[in-house]
C-alpha cells in the first residue's frame, strides 16, 4: 500500500482492462491526489496478478474517430 509515493503496482491499476479501476490511479508521483479527488483505488497484491491489462477491442485508436478520442475521457 502506497501513502506518500506512487510505486509502480498503485499505478499499474491504471491500465486495468476494466475502466472502473481504469480510469484511476492517474497520479506520477503523490497519490494524494487521486485519493483527494476521488480517483484512488486501492489493490492487493493478489488482487493485482490476477488483473488483466489493456483495452478492448472497441477502445483500440485504430477503431476512433478524432472526435470519439476527444470526447471519450469524458464518458
Amino acid at each position: 500500500m502506497t501513502y506518500f509515493i506512487i510505486t509502480p503496482n498503485f499505478h499499474r491499476v491504471h491500465h486495468s482492462f476494466d475502466m472502473k479501476e481504469g480510469n484511476s490511479n492517474f497520479g506520477i508521483i503523490f497519490p494524494f491526489w487521486d485519493k483527494l479527488l476521488g480517483s484512488y483505488c486501492n489493490k492487493n497484491n493478489a488482487a493485482l496478478l490476477k488483473m488483466k491489462l489493456g483495452i478492448s477491442n472497441n477502445q483500440s485508436p485504430k477503431s476512433l474517430t478524432l472526435r470519439e478520442l476527444i470526447v471519450n475521457p469524458l464518458n
